[in-house]
């Protein structure tokens, strides 16, 4: 007999007016009921591997999964060197001085003072400047210097190679950053150097080119000076010497 024919039975008979047959069949009802709960979660918990048969959870025994107990760590130690490359601007003036020098000769005559003949002179006359010239420069120099560096890493992975993999990847980044910071100042030195020794040549060069530009263009007039001043000696002298 079911549990649930026992307990439809059982209300029957206590409307029937058997009241302590019905409750005595509406008690057995009920505990046929709690047995066969207990019988059927005993069942399942056996069909879903209570007995270890079955492929363990996350938190159950048996092997371990691909997880944290799998992991492999590896640790990698790594050398490079490297050139670093360094920009550096400078800006500089430099004033270049030319000298000049212009020469003249001129010839005069002055008639003698009985009047027998003349008396002809020579003279030179010289004129001399100096003309400068200013010139500004900026440019841009490249400065390198190589250094050297190690860095060591460590990765954790799955499978040994891709942690050392993970881990030379990391060590060679600290390298790379150890050998930078030591080249770079150096570079940084020598770019400025070199711009400063570029910026003073280019300046140097060019200043000295407009000088002697200025000095060609400065020349005629200052030999038109020269010349004249010949003609003045040549002339007094020709006087003083067709007066004595």
């Amino acid at each position: 007999m079911s549990a649930g024919r026992a307990s439809a039975l059982g209300r029957r008979l206590r409307a029937g007016a058997r009241p302590s047959i019905g409750l005595g069949l509406t008690a057995l009802g009920a505990l046929l009921a709690l047995v066969l709960g207990f019988a059927g979660l005993g069942g399942r918990e056996d069909r879903d591997g209570g007995g270890g048969g079955g492929t363990p959870g996350p938190d159950g025994g048996g092997a371990p999964g691909p997880g944290a107990a799998d992991a492999t760590e590896r640790c990698v130690r790594e050398r490079v060197r490297l050139t670093v490359r360094r920009r550096a601007r400078a800006s500089t003036e430099f004033t270049a001085r030319q000298p000049l020098l212009v020469t003249a000769e001129a010839s005069a005559s002055a008639p003698l003072a009985d009047g027998s003949g003349e008396v002809s002179a020579t003279a030179t006359a010289s004129r001399s400047a100096t003309v400068s010239a200013l010139a500004r420069v900026t440019v841009t120099a490249v400065g390198k210097a190589a250094a050297a560096g190690s860095g060591r890493a460590c990765a954790i992975a799955a499978t040994p190679a891709r942690a050392r993999r993970r881990a030379r990847t990391g060590a060679l980044e600290r390298a790379r950053r150890r050998a930078t910071l030591r080249a770079a100042p150096l570079a940084a030195s020598r770019a400025k150097r070199a711009a400063s020794e570029r910026a003073t040549a280019r300046a140097r060069e060019r200043a000295q080119s407009r000088a002697g530009d200025a000095a060609e263009a400065r020349r005629p007039a200052l030999a038109a000076r020269a010349q004249r001043a010949a003609q003045r000696s040549a002339r007094q002298r020709a006087l003083l010497e067709a007066a004595g």
